[in-house]
């Protein structure tokens, strides 16, 4: 395991790449159920745009 870049980050961040919708929000629904957060399915959207923006420019930020 590479523990180099490893911290506690927001849950959104882990559901950015999620590659259909339908799968996405079931997902949160769950992970909402089960934690009782809400999570912010905009917050979810702005790391995704960011992920794909800097993946297609070929960028690690």
């Amino acid at each position: 395991m590479d523990f180099e870049t490893a911290s506690a980050a927001e849950p959104e961040y882990d559901l950015r790449a999620f590659p259909d919708v339908e799968v996405l929000t079931a997902t949160v629904r769950h992970y909402e159920r089960l934690s009782g957060q809400v999570l912010s399915i905009d917050r979810i959207m702005a790391w995704h745009l960011r992920a794909t923006r800097f993946a297609a420019l070929d960028v690690h930020p």
